[in-house]
């Protein structure tokens, strides 16, 4: 074990936070958004005054002697220089903005304002950093309700597992897939020694010049014709001229060369370039300020729709491939389509046109989609990319071997809500461990599952599932979260979260993952 330095110590020191001969050790911090960060920390949250409050991080720190951790002796907020928090979720963090060491007060992740909160990361940060001479990273994939505008993710259906698959038929091929690239491609990058990109800068290195966006393009609308889908293209979406990074010229000059590729081609245009433009966007230099691009999307999905001749399937299939921008209209689609068609998105960011070309192949498999739910793929891709671009994620990451050590599963919100979901969670639970084992390739990944707090009939069948996993054979653990839940009282809040936004109890309930976690590792 080894002792905590704050960060701004190591940096006076002159000391490394990495060293070539140390093993990067990967925990994954997955599930609804119960991961993420919900207590306040100066009594400041979602817009709402709680200073007078009990249980904000302030009011804890100052009356609770055992969380003196939490600050260094001049009395400033403690960071951790050998754990690094790194959000994977496409969504919660839509621009892939590298981790950073652990620390109180999150950062803007996907360009949102910080939320000033903290979650079970910082004790279960601590006392994995404390316990390993190598350094650690926390692989957070979750994405708040408030973000996202849907809610919590079930087990059911957005986490449902590839082993449960025996059920299912082959999958035919899609109906409509509608696609976009461009916002990444014109972006101007920063680039390192190495090569390995960082952040867009207006006079670094543009992603793909016109000539080869044009050539990837082609290859790209080639590969999902041959499906015999009905293409939709999405026109690029315009850019605030002080957006770092980019250039406001670059949309339309894109565009152009995309719309001749097109209507070569007789795919369907959908200009979300024009209808950003007509509701008065991009209002700041934020890429995602687009507005709402949602009715147009629908519009140009049913047009299509309208002249495709159906393959045969109980429901036509939809495919949507690309980055961030179409995942801020995922949602409403899917809404509007529910019944009439099943839609699907590509996981993670698309990216730009280098990317579509390099997972072209994986993402026009409907196998994928057929025999796992969105997010179980998304949290997969996401995992996976990241061990395979460390130096863009873990800062001053100097090429260590990288080791996923661990598993740790926070959820149950959604299958809460419902009987028919709550009684497949015992059947599910299990499937999942299996299958993340699998595509991980970790047959015995220690696992801790934090079972929920909430009670009624549902979250009572849902907790019982979730404890019943226990078989220390097998490197499963569930721990029993009720302990930790404090009334809204003694809370700074009483909202849908489950422990009233008080950080006593999310600092005890990362504690106590933390020690299962630990207890697992010497098994």
């Amino acid at each position: 074990m080894k002792n905590f330095v704050s960060f701004t110590t190591s940096i006076a020191l002159g000391l490394s936070t990495l060293h070539a001969e140390d093993k990067l050790k990967v925990f994954i911090l997955a599930g609804d958004e119960s991961v993420l960060e919900q207590a306040p920390i100066d009594g400041i949250a979602d817009g709402k005054n709680l200073l007078e409050k009990p249980g904000t991080l302030k009011n804890v720190t100052a009356n609770r002697p055992e969380f003196s951790w939490l600050r260094n002796s001049d009395g400033s907020w403690a960071t951790r220089s050998d754990v690094v928090l790194f959000d994977a979720h496409p969504i919660h963090n839509n621009t892939e903005t590298a981790g950073h060491f652990l620390k109180v007060g999150d950062v803007a992740y996907g360009g949102r304002k910080v939320r000033n909160m903290i979650g079970v990361e910082q004790s279960l940060g601590r006392l994995l950093g404390e316990h390993f001479e190598e350094p650690v990273m926390l692989l957070r994939f979750g994405t708040h309700s408030a973000n996202f505008k849907r809610g919590s993710r079930s087990l059911a259906h957005d986490y449902l597992p590839p082993s449960n698959s025996n059920e299912k038929t082959e999958a035919d091929n899609w109906d409509i897939i509608h696609c976009n690239w461009g916002i990444w491609d014109i972006a101007y990058r920063d680039p390192k020694p190495d090569n390995k990109w960082h952040s867009c800068v207006i006079n670094g290195k543009l992603t793909t010049p016109l000539d080869t966006y044009e050539n990837n393009l082609r290859e790209l609308v080639k590969k999902m014709k041959a499906t015999g889908a009905t293409l939709v293209w999405g026109s690029t979406t315009p850019v605030h001229p002080d957006t770092p990074g980019r250039k406001a010229e670059d949309p339309g000059r894109y565009n152009a060369a995309a719309a001749k590729i097109m209507q070569e081609n007789g795919v369907h245009i959908t200009d979300l370039y024009a209808e950003s433009i007509r509701q008065g966007f991009p209002k700041k230099p934020d890429v995602h300020s687009t507005g709402n691009l949602a009715a147009i999307a629908i519009e140009g999905l049913e047009a299509a729709l309208a002249t495709h001749k159906p393959k045969g399937n109980s429901l036509p299939r939809i495919l949507l491939i690309g980055d961030s921008i179409t995942g801020s209209y995922q949602n409403a689609v899917s809404k509007h389509f529910e019944g009439r068609a099943e839609v699907y998105k590509n996981p993670g960011n698309g990216e730009h046109t280098g990317t579509g070309l390099k997972n072209i192949d994986a993402w026009l498999n409907p196998k994928t989609y057929q025999f796992s739910g969105q997010e179980y793929i998304e949290l997969v891709n996401g995992v996976k990319k990241t061990l395979a671009d460390m130096d863009r994620y873990y800062p001053d990451y100097k090429g260590q071997p990288v080791e996923v050590a661990g598993l740790i599963w926070l959820h149950g919100l959604a299958d809460a809500s419902s009987a028919r979901m709550a009684g497949q969670y015992q059947e599910q639970l299990p499937k999942l461990i299996e299958s993340l084992r699998k595509d991980l390739g970790k047959p015995e990944l220690p696992v801790v599952i934090a079972a929920i707090a909430a009670d009624g009939q549902h979250a009572n069948t849902v907790r019982e599932a979730q404890l019943a996993v226990t078989d220390s054979n097998k490197k499963i653990t569930a721990i029993d979260t009720r302990p930790f839940l404090l009334s809204p009282e003694q809370s700074p809040n009483d909202r849908a979260d489950i422990y009233h936004q008080n950080a006593a109890s999310y600092l005890g309930l990362g504690a106590a993952i933390g020690k299962a976690m630990l207890e697992l590792q010497q098994k």
